[in-house]
């Protein structure tokens, strides 16, 4: 652990690892692949022209990887995945992803198009955990721009999303988002449209971990320009303990706020409080009884749906 093994760029320059564009490596495959490793460090590195991943992380089961920790890499022009995969005590800081996901050629007309940052699960099915992913930007892909998936605690703060579909959070416990910027524009959004805020979902339930949404909080985020700034996609199940607290959206297209009613357990332990927005600010809730409300006065054409 004092002695982490360092995969960097020669002093004064930057390495680049170009995959060669989209033959070369197949979708599921990874520029850099770091499998069972611990407490290796990847900085100051470009990752480029994949068919598939761009830098991935692998662990068989619960803890075969950890400590890993990217910095001031650079990700751009892949067909799948930015960074990301399995693994425990993971950072990301200082680094920059674009153009990901750029096989998604449908631009979401199907299903499982990838993000430019994710985490997941080991192969044996258990969650990562203790993810950091700070100071680092997404932007331009054809997919989430980050997905905290199946993670059982991480704090994002501090980084730029825009242009791709959403900010997600799925099947996730323990989960901050702090003092994020997203700006969305016109053509990145599913389908071609204007992309989404942060969204949370419990998508596949039947699939290991069992997780559900709880304890995920949006603190002092600011987005301009998004669809829907806050949302949930009710594939499944429920959620709890969500705290959506002191952002400010401006120019939404769509709405504030849209969170249906869940096809699971009632919601329990939820905040809703001293958001501010311009442009189409409805506050749609579609279980109410779950939810603590603050509706600001600097909201005044909020239209309120309870």
């Amino acid at each position: 652990a004092a002695q982490p093994i360092v995969i960097e760029s020669y002093p004064g320059e930057t390495a680049i690892l170009d995959g060669g564009g989209g033959t070369l490596i197949a979708d599921t495959d990874s520029i850099l692949r770091l499998q069972g490793s611990k407490y290796v460090t990847v900085r100051n590195i470009t990752f480029q022209n994949s068919g598939g991943r761009g830098l991935s992380f692998y662990a068989a089961t619960n803890n075969a990887t950890h400590h890993i920790t990217i910095e001031s890499v650079t990700v751009s022009h892949v067909g799948q995945r930015g960074i990301g995969g399995s693994g425990n005590d993971i950072t990301i800081q200082d680094s920059f992803v674009e153009y990901a996901a750029e096989d998604n050629t449908t631009n979401g007309s199907g299903g499982g198009w990838a993000a430019g940052i994710s985490s997941f699960t080991a192969n044996d099915g258990t969650p990562a955990r203790r993810w950091v992913i700070e100071n680092t930007s997404v932007q331009n892909v054809r997919g989430e721009c980050v997905i905290a998936l199946r993670v059982v605690g991480a704090t994002l703060s501090n980084n730029a999303f825009g242009n791709c579909y959403n900010i997600y959070t799925d099947k996730a416990q323990d989960v901050t988002w702090q003092g994020n910027v997203v700006s969305q524009a016109l053509g990145w959004g599913k389908g071609g449209g204007v992309g989404d805020g942060f969204k949370f979902a419990n998508e596949n339930p039947q699939i290991s971990p069992t997780l559900q949404i709880s304890n995920v909080v949006y603190s002092g985020n600011t987005l301009t320009g998004v669809g829907d700034c806050f949302s949930y996609f009710d594939s499944a199940g429920s959620y709890r303990g969500v705290q959506i607290i002191g952002n400010q959206c401006a120019g939404t297209t769509q709405s504030l706020a849209d969170i249906p009613a869940v096809s699971g357990a009632a919601p329990t332990g939820n905040v809703f409080a001293n958001n501010t927005c311009t442009g189409a600010c409805g506050v749609s809730i579609g279980n109410p009884g779950g939810w603590v409300f603050d509706i600001p006065t600097a909201t005044p054409t909020a239209t309120i749906t309870l």
